[in-house]
């Protein structure tokens, strides 16, 4: 996980609510052709079995107050609100399916980034993480950006519903 960057609720606010927010203010704009990737984190990926199923119901709804107050650990907002932001793109998905409209997310894993340096940095094991990869190296940002352009394109017109990880095989290497 990476190093807290703002307390829980902070958190919750800006990653899960604020993507809510951010995806409802496109429903009306929403035609065919639309393509919305949304960035979730391998963190939604490894956390995501230890939240319990009636916080999962008041992630599905991004936008209560009892969103906020779901941790006070900020580590576990961060998984939080990446499955949340996982889980919101599949709802999105159906909803603009018939207007022509996709809704997808990628998960990045270790980005070398001012944040990914300071997760690096912080002692809390993502370099060990990032290291049991199948390529054993950080990603770089613009391997994330190529995929997003990708999703963005027309060649990837049947693609929604869905995150597509981008981590070098992180989540497969700790979940094998």
């Amino acid at each position: 996980m990476p190093p807290p960057q703002a307390d829980a609720r902070t958190i919750l606010e800006i990653d899960l609510a604020g993507m809510a927010r951010a995806l409802d203010v496109f429903d009306s704009l929403v035609g065919e052709g639309t393509a919305a990737v949304c960035v979730a984190s391998i963190a939604g990926h490894l956390g995501g079995d230890h939240v319990p199923p009636d916080a999962l119901i008041v992630i599905d709804d991004p936008l209560s107050e009892a969103v906020l107050s779901l941790t006070d650990d900020p580590s576990m907002a961060y998984m939080m609100s990446k499955l949340g932001v996982m889980r919101m793109v599949r709802r999105k998905a159906l909803q603009w399916g018939s207007r022509g409209g996709r809704c997808v997310s990628v998960s990045p894993g270790v980005i070398e980034t001012p944040m990914g340096t300071l997760e690096m940095a912080s002692g809390n094991g993502t370099a060990e993480v990032a290291a049991m990869g199948a390529f054993g190296r950080l990603g770089q940002a613009a391997e994330v950006a190529q995929v997003i352009a990708f999703l963005c394109s027309p060649a990837a017109s049947f693609i929604t519903a869905t995150d597509i990880l981008v981590d070098g095989g992180v989540v497969a290497a700790l979940r094998r």
